[in-house]
């Protein structure tokens, strides 16, 4: 009895094994999901929304928010994806632009049959001008600044000296001393003149009058 049961066995493993190994091996398709943020996290600034979409007959996909906890979905979009993306980022998210609030992320994926695939993450909580919560669980905060601008240092550029060159003297400048003097020169010179002429004309006067 026990060497039919080990033949069995046997039997079994010589059959099944070869068949195993022989199948082709699937690789598994990636999900389309959001891996960042997560449930619950505070958002701060530009949050970067990151997952992953399936590339087989990819055509197009969408991010989108919404409130959350509301009966009236509708959704705002965030950033459309033309390419597939795995585990990478599918949008930068400026939760700045928004009131603060809990919301809700969508992933839309359409595929080349006409399928459409969505990953919704639930309650993410948008605190840029309120205060967190405190809560006895801790709450992870994610905060993602743009990329600092650098710092541009002026130049300031000398303008270049001015040199002033003076005139060279006029020689035939007078100054004022000898202004005062030539003046007086000429006074007395003609006042001397003035007296001869004064006498010529006398002595003319009296020579035709006599």
């Amino acid at each position: 009895m026990l060497n039919l049961l080990v033949a069995m066995i046997k039997a079994f493993l010589s059959f099944f094994v070869p068949l195993f190994m022989l199948s082709p091996v699937t690789a598994a398709i990636p999900a389309v999901e959001i891996t960042s943020p997560q449930t619950g996290q505070v958002l701060q600034g530009n949050i970067s929304i990151k997952g992953t979409t399936s590339a087989d007959g990819f055509v197009s996909g969408e991010i989108s928010y919404a409130y959350d906890q509301t009966n009236n979905e509708t959704w705002f979009l965030i950033g459309a994806l033309t390419q597939p993306v795995t585990n990478d980022v599918l949008a930068v998210w400026d939760t700045s632009t928004i009131s603060d609030g809990d919301y809700k992320i969508r992933l839309s994926v359409k595929y080349s049959d006409g399928d459409v695939k969505e990953s919704v993450l639930d309650h993410v909580l948008v605190r840029n001008y309120t205060a967190v919560e405190s809560t006895s669980t801790p709450t992870q905060v994610i905060v993602e600044a743009l990329p600092s601008t650098p710092t541009l240092t002026p130049t300031i550029t000398l303008s270049p000296e001015v040199i002033v060159t003076p005139y060279p003297a006029n020689p035939g400048a007078l100054t004022d001393s000898q202004f005062q003097k030539e003046l007086k020169s000429g006074v007395i010179i003609g006042s001397v003149a003035a007296a001869c002429l004064g006498i010529y004309a006398l002595f003319r006067y009296l020579k035709f009058h006599r």
